[in-house]
């Protein structure tokens, strides 16, 4: 007869002989031993110390292994050496079934490392392992049992005959990821199906005392994935995921926590469980965290904080995230100032488009001081998130005041922060300086009104246009170099034009009228440029005129007679934008005009200061 002939009957008595084992076999053993590695020359204390590790663990498996071989009935079972070794070449695979290893003593001395460890070994586990190896070395697939039901099933349209056969078929084979990977397809249906069958969701919870750590890896998030989908969970299911976290692969819990959170209720998620049930399973993971009793080898609490509140962040519970921080801030100093500031990008982006939540910033502030106490360590492109967030609401600001509000309240409150952000950050020189003078933050590089002044008189172009922008940021605060400004314009204005001069015209010109007291001896030289070519020196002009308007009228009325037309017409504009004023209007009504422009601009002057 051929093999395939009998392939049916073989996997039916794979999955007897794995449901008799799996219940001889229910407890979960633990055993203490030691054992010696003898190092080669090659060898280090870490690379010892895991062969040591691994060998101590195969003793233990090859131990219980015989055992479990002793149990089979009407089975063939491995000798002792040629099971040895197949747990030696199959290592991986046989760990799965050990569930916890904790270290009670470990010496190294350079030539030999001694090891004395506990190790607990799931035997159900190692005999579905065990068995999987016999039938695999005769021929059959077990793992393939019932995969291809499971894909014809799958194929067929949504019904309770559908939902009944796969429970079926799921509730007959353990979950094992290597084995019945199919396991989880099913799960994923479940999840989702209109047709649910009451057995199957106590079924898999009960799975969970079985499986092993490794495959309870796979198996806890999409269980969560299943049992939130379309509700919350039962105290006796949470305290079921909770008895077995302390066995569970480190990787298990940042997946675990992205499946509590993707299925909890949300302004844009209106199923799954509520918020408040979200913040006592976290709640009981810190606990556990705290206690070294979450997964195997414990991952650590800040680790554990500071992973949720990443998922947090990206899910959308960033408010939370920022109110768990603020309160748990201090259990974060054992995590890297590096790893601490990836939560700067979601908690920026969150307060970027809310200025207005002002009870969100003390939680804001309390990461930025966190992190400027190691502020070197953190990466620059982390640093420029910030800077990108100062930019947004000084673009804003135009618009809307809060947004102002929220800049100066970032800067007032981390002004030596924010100070050595723009010092070490790759940035436009002319953008830093205008930000340390605009907003006067500590540390400035920038120069000094006195000093941008003198540059003023730069044989170097670049120098000067940048000193001309630098005392329009100063404003006001360059009144007291009035004399080197206005002595600048006056040069300028008779030397031959080109992109720097003009830029700089332009920005002295806007600077002018800031300048405190005002003066009536500098109408003259902003009449004189009234006439320049270039279309915005003239409208600097009129609006520094006109700012000017309480020293300037008497000056501009009395040289108007003098000027040419194009000049007299930009002056009558001027004189239209000031405030209303009886002496404007006596002045205007005996100007002859030369033209039409003129005449209508002369009519629009007078009605403004009638």
């Amino acid at each position: 007869m051929s093999l395939s002939s009998c392939l049916p009957f073989s996997r039916l008595l794979v999955v007897m002989l794995l449901l008799m084992a799996g219940n001889a076999w229910a407890e979960v053993q633990t055993f203490e031993r030691e054992y010696t590695y003898k190092a080669s020359e090659n060898d280090s204390r870490v690379s010892a110390r895991k062969a040591a590790l691994q060998q101590l663990q195969i003793l233990v498996i090859e131990e219980v292994g015989v055992q479990v071989q002793s149990s089979f009935q009407q089975q063939e079972t491995l000798d002792r050496d040629a099971f040895n070794r197949s747990v030696q070449a199959n290592y991986q695979t046989f760990a799965s079934a050990l569930t916890r290893t904790r270290i009670l003593d470990e010496r190294w001395d350079g030539e030999s490392f001694y090891l004395r460890a506990e190790i607990e070994v799931d035997p159900a586990g190692l005999s579905q392992q065990i068995l999987a190896l016999q039938q695999t070395e005769a021929g059959i697939d077990p793992c393939m049992a019932k995969q291809g039901q499971v894909e014809d099933w799958l194929k067929k349209p949504p019904s309770p005959v559908k939902s009944d056969a796969l429970a079926e078929l799921a509730m007959s084979a353990p979950f094992d990821n290597t084995c019945h990977e199919w396991q989880y397809t099913v799960l994923r249906y479940f999840a989702q199906t209109r047709y649910p069958v009451a057995a199957y969701r106590p079924y898999v919870f009960a799975q969970l005392t079985h499986t092993s750590a490794h495959d309870l890896t796979d198996l806890l998030p999409a269980l969560l994935g299943f049992a939130l989908n379309d509700g919350g969970l039962s105290d006796a299911e949470w305290q079921a995921i909770v008895a077995v976290l302390p066995r569970v692969e480190p990787r298990a819990v940042p997946l675990m926590v992205r499946s509590l959170v993707n299925r909890t209720q949300h302004e844009r998620r209106s199923r799954g469980q509520s918020q408040a049930a979200l913040e006592q399973q976290l709640t009981a993971l810190f606990q556990l965290a705290q206690t070294q009793q979450l997964a195997q080898p414990a991952v650590g609490y800040a680790d554990t904080l500071l992973s949720t509140l990443r998922t947090l962040a990206q899910q959308g519970f960033t408010d939370l995230a920022m109110t768990w921080y603020a309160a748990h801030q201090a259990a974060l100093t054992t995590v890297t100032a590096t790893e601490r500031a990836t939560l700067l990008a979601p908690f920026l982006s969150y307060l970027q488009t809310r200025p207005e939540q002002r009870e969100l910033r003390p939680l804001f502030s309390a990461l930025l001081d966190d992190l400027a106490t190691d502020a070197d360590r953190v990466a620059e492109q982390e640093w420029r998130r910030v800077y990108f967030t100062m930019q947004t609401w000084q673009r804003q600001a135009e618009q809307d005041a809060q947004y102002e509000e929220a800049l100066f309240w970032l800067l007032s409150q981390h002004a030596e922060l924010i100070s050595r952000i723009l010092n070490q950050m790759t940035v436009n020189t002319l953008d830093r300086y205008q930000w340390f003078i605009r907003y006067q933050l500590p540390n400035s590089p920038a120069c000094s009104p006195a000093e941008c002044a003198q540059q003023l008189f730069s044989d170097e172009q670049q120098v000067v246009q940048m000193a001309s922008q630098l005392l329009l940021t100063y404003g006001k605060r360059a009144s007291s170099e009035h004399a080197h400004i206005v002595r600048k314009l006056e040069r300028v204005a008779y030397e031959q034009s080109g992109s720097h001069r003009t830029v700089v015209k332009r920005n002295l010109l806007q600077l002018l009228p800031q300048l405190t007291p005002q003066q009536a001896n500098d109408v003259p030289l902003l009449i004189r440029y009234l006439s320049d070519l270039d279309h915005q020196i003239p409208d600097h002009t009129m609006d520094a005129l006109v700012a000017m308007s309480s020293v300037s009228i008497v000056p501009m009325a009395t040289v108007f007679g003098e000027q040419p037309a194009l000049v007299q017409r930009r002056m009558i504009r001027a004189f239209t934008r000031m405030p209303r004023d009886e002496r404007v209007a006596r002045f205007l009504r005996g100007v002859k005009p030369l033209d039409e422009p003129m005449r209508f601009a002369l009519e629009d002057a007078i009605a403004v200061h009638q």
